[in-house]
């Protein structure tokens, strides 16, 4: 595949096509998937797919495409867009092809007594997902147990890098990826930190100050593996992934806070195996900023 999403394959296949014309189940339409991705030149890993969707933008978890080709469940409408791309599909006639084939599995699809659930469950108590804070010795556990990869993106981090560095330094020694994402030390985002903090927290200089040091720590641990990026633009929440692309993925959100205490922000966790929908959400904003985001130098 190339950055333009695999220019090796110039017209899909006539066989897929006729097939594709046919499909009526889950289980076709992912026949359909799979014959099209053979088609690829040096035909693409999930790994390749996810390292391919995350550098493009264009999400691609591994889990996910893994559970659409083995029939688990239908695409959403952005992966199979993005898995159309990856693969070299884009031409707007033969994408509209695949969204009419996905739209009438959609239709034939019986909804399940979960999702049935799902929808009816829209009182919940806030108590039973949020957390004041986030534990610290569970980031540490969890970087210890990582299979692959890990994800960090806040402002500045000042809390965890520190604390968190002899174990990102293990991850990397066992060839896990680190991917950090950092706001720049100059623009509207670290001016809009500063007040979102408060006169009684971090000015803009404390900021700063923090987020040089955070830097410092990094360059000192670089290794293969380690990726930093910086952007300028604050996001609402902190977010840690261990393992993202992973069935067994789980995340960590942290809302942030106007005025307020670092302890007294709500926290939630996410599994993808529990929280499939939403932890897909997290998982696509923080690939479609870091594609955005400068690579440190």
């Amino acid at each position: 595949m190339d950055e333009n999403g695999g220019n090796h394959i110039h017209k899909q296949d006539a066989v897929v096509e006729k097939e594709l014309a046919e499909v009526q189940s889950v289980r076709e339409f992912a026949e359909c998937m799979k014959q099209l991705l053979q088609q690829v030149a040096e035909t693409p890993t999930l790994r390749d797919l996810e390292d391919w969707g995350i550098h493009q933008g264009k999400p691609l978890p591994r889990s996910t495409v893994s559970d659409v080709l083995a029939a688990k469940r239908p695409p959403s409408d952005r992966l199979l867009r993005n898995f159309l791309l990856a693969c070299g599909v884009r031409d707007v006639s033969e994408i509209r092809k695949w969204l009419e084939a996905r739209e009438r599995v959609l239709a034939a699809r019986p909804v399940s007594r979960v999702e049935h659930g799902r929808a009816g469950s829209r009182d919940v108590s806030a108590g039973q997902f949020f957390v004041e804070q986030d534990n610290v010795v569970d980031h540490q556990r969890w970087i210890q147990a990582l299979d692959e990869e890990l994800w960090m993106w806040g402002t500045t981090l000042s809390m965890h890098i520190a604390y968190l560095e002899p174990y990102i330094k293990q991850a990397l020694s066992r060839k896990c990826q680190v991917k950090i994402l950092l706001v720049t030390a100059e623009g509207s985002a670290i001016d809009m930190a500063a007040f979102r903090a408060g006169p009684e927290n971090t000015s803009k200089e404390e900021q700063r100050e923090r987020l040089e040091i955070n830097h410092r720590i990094l360059r000192r641990i670089a290794a293969p593996g380690l990726e930093i990026r910086s952007i300028d633009y604050l996001s609402p929440y902190t977010l840690y992934g261990w393992d993202p692309g992973l069935s067994h993925g789980r995340m960590c959100i942290r809302l942030s806070s106007f005025h307020g205490t670092y302890e007294m922000r709500p926290t939630f966790y996410l599994q993808r195996d529990r929280d499939e929908g939403w932890f897909e959400y997290f998982y696509e904003q923080f690939v479609s900023v870091w594609n955005l985001a400068t690579p440190d130098s």
